[in-house]
């Protein structure tokens, strides 16, 4: 019947709602992880992991390294993720 559809589609519905919710914490976890921090971690602890790797990474210091230079752009995306929600 047609209130037996309504209620398998709200369940459909609300089950991938709650499965983007996961990928999105699940990203911004990997990020936490990128930044060499927990999720507990203050703003001025994030912002000197942020200063020290993208020094280490940063590609003046590693030309020619692609996997340097990726990895500079995913600390730069983490920053940014993690402190504009």
């Amino acid at each position: 019947s047609y209130q037996v559809f309504k209620m398998k589609l709200f369940s459909v519905t609300l089950l991938i709602i709650f499965l983007n919710i996961l990928q999105v914490l699940s990203v911004h976890r990997e990020y936490y992880d990128i930044l060499e921090v927990t999720p507990q971690a203050k703003e001025n602890e994030i912002k000197k992991a942020y200063r020290r790797l993208s020094q280490k990474y940063h590609p003046d210091r590693n030309p020619g390294d692609e996997e340097a230079h990726q990895k500079f752009l995913k600390i730069a995306q983490g920053t940014y993720a993690i402190k504009v929600p």
